[in-house]
């Protein structure tokens, strides 16, 4: 059985409302998840928050290596709080590409 495309747009208004409450503890916010996460910037700005402690800077630039070099640390920072293999088989690509 597959979920419904309401059900799907139910859950990334909810993650997005989420998202921005905790990113307008820091004065930043999303208007949409599958792309504005995408250069890692934001999402390492979401991990510091919730993680309460600083995380790498981000790099600034805009090109795709940028963007895969942010997401990657999202990743890392990550791994260095759950352990190895707690994550989900995501990819630093699949974030970048907007999937």
């Amino acid at each position: 059985r597959t979920i419904g495309k309401g059900y799907q747009e139910i859950q990334k208004r909810t993650l997005t409302k989420w998202i921005n409450v905790q990113l307008g503890t820091v004065g930043d916010s999303i208007t949409n998840i599958e792309t504005d996460l995408r250069d890692g910037r934001k999402l390492l700005s979401l991990l510091s928050v919730v993680a309460k402690e600083p995380v790498p800077k981000p790099e600034k630039g805009k090109m795709r290596i940028h963007h895969l070099s942010n997401v990657a640390q999202v990743f890392s920072f990550l791994e260095k709080q759950t352990g190895p293999g707690a994550l989900p088989d995501i990819g630093t690509e699949a974030i970048v590409n907007g999937d």
